[in-house]
């Protein structure tokens, strides 16, 4: 969602030294984005390749460089980085890299096909078949070394890359399907996959070859310099620092994103619209209590079932932010930090927008601290529920599945929360205890009918009741007071992120193959619920007919 000057300026901060005048990063940033081709495209936002407004995907990759040297490092390590580019875009980007190195600095870069004109820029190469070593040396003398060995290219074709591309499993199945076509002078063309032999052949010459003990010489003479003392690699901001830049940077995209809290907040503010059409101008009669209980339930619940639609949003947050932690842009705390404070504008105006229409059209306890009270409860409420859908997305590796599994925990929660059934209703071993006392939906509305009943009357001819009497006869919703309720829903937020936060630093192999095997179990089982369900349609289709 950022443009290309923003996502420079958040690496400049981020990676350059506090003390450094902001004057001067600014340029920094500025020579780098006309050094890498990237000024016409510099206020455009990143976006989606498939938008025609975004950035192509040759220009994305030259602004992940970017962002990288900012901080001017020594070595740079590319790894296929021309995967997916077109022959000009792969051109265009090496050159710029090759330029990168002409500053003084090592590149190493992986590919995995290599045509005639990147071929050219490499000043050493390092040929690889099988993980065995065939060449290791200057560029120029590649050629001619294969050449020795009885290696020929059958078409016009770089050597080295027709080496490369004979090592794939898939060449000789290309060949066969070449002559299948009847097509035999493209299928000789193409020559015939390189054998196991050659491969042996080119190993064993290099390790006798001049070539080979050169480079040997080389690397036993730059061992022997003593080098610069190798530092931990850390982010130069403070925490402080940290936490304000990231905070800009989700705010930003959270405003500029429509499909994720935007649309949350016009959805909101028309389900409001709806509830106080039905529930308009209640009266205080005793028919009117669970009138006005039916409201705040429906309230609270919509605004908390839309939070489920920010689980691909978080599990992309949180690839990003393990992606960038691998290059030690920020820590974990600045990015949660970061996060939450970002989400509060947003999550502030979505409790208190569409609350303002359905509070005074429906007529609920009047006082401003009455109402300041539902929109503080509404707002920790999806606070919580937020961070609810955050451990979810950590848990979950596929976002789908990730919001059918949130709809479930939600449902749960809203069935033990105490309105559907009374508290004193809810069977006890499972249902009570733990998961009533789990659910944040409980606090949540307890702390609503408490605010809304206390201090009201209602009464019809002979029969009347007060607001104590709802709360403790009606609907057993005693201790704790509604203050205490929100201090429950505030820590349930913070706990959950807690939890969000040690899930996100998990990395062992044990975690790593349990997300493997549940995202397996999910493709091998999951796919099968869509055609069972069509296949039941059909067949109850052809039962009715």
């Amino acid at each position: 969602m950022l443009t290309v000057e923003e996502n420079m300026y958040v690496a400049s901060v981020l990676k350059l030294p506090p003390e450094m005048p902001m004057k001067r990063k600014l340029d920094i940033v500025e020579q780098i984005i006309s050094d890498l081709a990237l000024k016409e495209s510099s206020s455009r936002q990143v976006g989606c390749c498939r938008n025609s407004k975004s950035l192509t995907q040759g220009e994305r990759r030259r602004l992940v460089l970017a962002m990288e040297i900012v901080m001017r490092p020594r070595l740079l390590y590319l790894d296929e980085v021309t995967d997916g580019l077109k022959s000009s875009a792969a051109l265009l980007y090496m050159t710029k890299v090759k330029l990168l190195a002409g500053e003084g600095r090592t590149v190493v870069a992986c590919f995995q096909e290599l045509n005639q004109s990147l071929f050219e820029l490499f000043d050493y190469l390092l040929i690889l078949a099988s993980g065995r070593r065939v060449y290791f040396g200057e560029a120029r003398f590649a050629h001619e070394h294969l050449t020795q060995s009885g290696l020929h290219s059958p078409v016009e074709q770089n050597l080295v890359d027709y080496f490369l591309q004979t090592q794939s499993e898939d060449y000789q199945d290309v060949i066969t399907s070449m002559k299948f076509l009847q097509d035999l002078e493209k299928a000789d063309g193409l020559g015939v996959e390189v054998p196991e032999s050659i491969v042996k052949t080119l190993e064993v010459m290099y390790e006798s070859s001049g070539i080979c003990s050169q480079m040997a010489a080389r690397l036993r003479g730059i061992s022997s310099k003593k080098g610069a003392v190798l530092v931990h690699l850390a982010s130069h901001a403070t925490i402080a620092t940290q936490i304000m830049i990231l905070t800009y940077r989700f705010f930003i995209s959270d405003l500029r994103d429509l499909g994720h809290y935007w649309a949350r907040f016009t959805l909101s503010v028309l389900a409001m619209l709806l509830i106080g059409t039905v529930f308009a101008n209640l009266d205080h009669s005793v028919e009117s209590i669970q009138e006005r209980a039916s409201c705040l339930f429906l309230v609270y619940e919509l605004l908390v079932y839309m939070t489920i639609g920010g689980v691909p949003y978080f599990h992309h947050d949180a690839k990003v932010f393990r992606m960038e932690r691998v290059n030690v842009h920020y820590g974990a705390v600045a990015f949660l930090a970061g996060s939450f404070l970002s989400s509060l504008f947003i999550l502030f105006s979505t409790a208190l927008f569409p609350l303002c229409f359905v509070y005074f059209m429906v007529g609920l306890h009047p006082g401003f601290r009455y109402f300041f009270y539902s929109f503080l409860n509404l707002s920790v409420s999806l606070v919580a529920s937020e961070g609810l859908m955050m451990t979810i997305s950590a848990i979950v590796p596929v976002p789908h599945a990730g919001m059918i599994v949130a709809a479930c925990i939600q449902t749960i929660f809203m069935l033990v929360a105490g309105y559907i059934a009374r508290p004193n209703d809810i069977p006890r071993p499972i249902w009570t205890y733990p998961l009533s006392y789990l659910s944040f939906h409980r606090y949540g509305l307890w702390g609503l009918y408490q605010n809304e009943f206390l201090g009201l009357k209602f009464q019809q001819s002979s029969n009347h009741m007060n607001g104590l009497q709802v709360i403790h006869n009606l609907y057993h919703m005693n201790h704790p007071g509604k203050w205490g309720n929100l201090m429950v829903l505030l820590f349930m937020g913070f706990f959950y992120r807690a939890i969000y936060y040690i899930l996100i630093l998990v990395e062992d192999e044990t975690m790593v193959k349990w997300r493997q095997n549940l995202c397996a179990l999910y493709f091998q089982y999951g796919t099968h619920v869509p055609m069972a369900m069509k296949r039941f349609r059909e067949r109850t289709c052809a039962a009715v007919t």
